[in-house]
């Protein structure tokens, strides 16, 4: 009896690592895309063709919409770390962003206050590949 307990509580730390795992993994390359789709203000590479298609890799950089300024640009921006939630071959990102950009002529230009992005996973071929982003307008 006590073999088998031992057994059964083996499984159960060993889905739970793996499940842990592939959240962690996920929410950093949820991370990684968010961060370079910013830096590159959404210039979309062809070796992220397996990961992300280039329509949601644009929307991933909320730099884009907003209006120019005449003076010198400054932006301010914060994205929180992605926290990833499995189903089964499916998974769920959730993160925000706050942003800001200030014309030095102008002023405050435009600007958000935590604005929820959820972006969906999908395992197809033995890859996660991102589906869907959706931005609560």
């Amino acid at each position: 009896m006590r073999r088998l307990i031992k057994i059964i509580l083996t499984l159960i730390v060993m889905l739970a690592i793996a499940y842990l795992s592939q959240s962690l993994y996920l929410s950093f390359k949820t991370n990684y895309l968010i961060n370079l789709a910013y830096d590159t203000n959404g210039e979309y590479s062809e070796k992220l063709k397996n990961t992300i298609s280039k329509d949601i890799f644009e929307r991933l950089n909320y730099r884009k919409g907003w209006r120019k300024g005449t003076g010198t640009i400054v932006e301010e921006h914060y994205s929180s770390f992605p926290i990833t939630y499995l189903m089964l071959g499916t998974a769920c990102s959730r993160y925000y962003y706050i942003y800001k950009k200030i014309d030095s002529e102008q002023g405050v230009i435009g600007s958000t206050s935590k604005t929820p992005v959820t972006i969906t996973w999908e395992f197809k071929n033995w890859k996660w590949i991102i589906t869907e982003k959706y931005e609560v307008p």
